[in-house]
């Protein structure tokens, strides 16, 4: 499965939800807190920059 697909498959779990973004952070598996804290930390902030 490529990364376009697996970006895919989320938005399709989360279609019907106006607000969603996903947003892939390569590479890390399933836990990217710890895969790739300074990326998840930089999109939290993002996100809650426009709240």
């Amino acid at each position: 499965m490529t990364a376009d697909d697996k970006v895919a498959h989320y938005r399709s779990l989360v279609e019907g939800i106006p607000s969603v973004e996903v947003v892939p952070i390569a590479p890390s598996r399933h836990f990217l807190m710890i895969d790739q804290p300074l990326a998840l930390a930089g999109i939290l902030r993002r996100f809650f920059d426009r709240r």
